[in-house]
């Protein structure tokens, strides 16, 4: 059976470390800490790029940065800086409005053949939504939505 193949934007990683007194915020982040937990036994495979890699070295909290980090290790793909990335992430800001950073992400997140982009952006949902065969969605989608689904599969 092949496994969904999942990429995490730089938000997305960050979202434990955020206030968590929003409910959203919460819910974000139980949802991300269970999609974390599917990456370690190996249920879904996690993407990591070099744009997530760069966007985090510029963390200033050095235990965070660290932390977050030690996920490239459990990535199954990794996707190095190409031109053809870059060509992509320039498409994707003229036709969809995104900033270049977002655009990156979801460049690699294409390249990588992923299933979902899982961000807490809703400004990049609301932009990207699907592009090409990949959905953009909220880590409490993911959970709620594909894992249940996935479940009742089985």
């Amino acid at each position: 059976m092949k496994l969904l193949r999942l990429y995490l934007d730089n938000c997305c990683f960050n979202r434990p470390y955020d206030d968590q007194s929003s409910l959203a915020v919460y819910l974000e982040t139980q949802a991300k800490l269970d999609i974390q937990e599917q990456v370690k036994k190996h249920e879904v495979e996690l993407v990591w790029s070099f744009i997530l890699a760069a966007e985090n070295e510029a963390n200033p909290d050095c235990n965070i940065r660290d932390k977050i980090a030690d996920w490239m290790d459990l990535a199954a793909i990794y996707v190095p800086y190409n031109l053809g990335v870059e060509i992509y992430a320039a498409k994707l800001m003229e036709q969809n409005g995104i900033d270049a950073k977002d655009a990156l992400h979801v460049a690699c997140a294409v390249q990588a053949d992923c299933n979902l982009l899982i961000t807490t952006d809703k400004k990049l949902i609301r932009r990207t939504g699907l592009i090409g065969d990949m959905r953009v969605i909220n880590p409490v989608h993911f959970v709620t939505d594909y894992i249940e689904y996935a479940d009742y599969e089985k």
